[in-house]
């Protein structure tokens, strides 16, 4: 039953995700097409606009938040098998295809922005909040993603 629950909960957020990202991406385009302070004195669309995506970024976050906690309440039960898919509780390679540097990040629901070094390797933890964290988060071992403006590839995922 727990698990039933746990996947339920994260078909929900998946969705919440989804729909709030889309919402936040026609809220931010309004904004930037909607005229400014210049251009009519009256209209406060565009300010309007620019303070309704913050709320809606911040009920991202917390989406996003909630679906990382109960993927790894459902990994630390035994209750989903591991994939190659970035995902909560994620140890990731990334590979800049331009210079060939590789990154590891560990991807956590708390905890983001501290520094390890294991066996030579360093490795940056990450919270689901942190921009490169949203840029690879459900991408797969293999694929490439522009981030920043470098194209990076996924090299492992574990």
């Amino acid at each position: 039953m727990k698990d039933a629950v746990l996947l339920a909960l994260i078909e929900v957020f998946s969705q919440k995700i989804q729909s709030s990202t889309q919402f936040l991406e026609t809220t931010r385009k309004g904004a930037r097409d909607a005229p400014g302070s210049n251009e009519s004195h009256s209209d406060t669309s565009k300010f309007n606009l620019s303070s309704l995506a913050v709320g809606v970024e911040t009920q991202l976050n917390s989406a996003r938040e909630a679906h990382a906690c109960c993927l790894q309440t459902m990994r630390a039960l035994g209750l989903i098998p591991k994939t190659n898919t970035i995902g909560p509780a994620s140890l990731f390679t990334i590979e800049n295809t331009s210079n060939h540097q590789e990154t590891v990040f560990i991807l956590l629901a708390k905890g983001g922005g501290e520094t390890v070094k294991i066996d030579g390797i360093e490795i940056t933890s990450i919270t689901s909040s942190a921009p490169i964290a949203r840029a690879f988060i459900d991408k797969k071992e293999g694929e490439e993603i522009v981030f920043a403006g470098t194209k990076y590839k996924i090299s492992k995922v574990e």
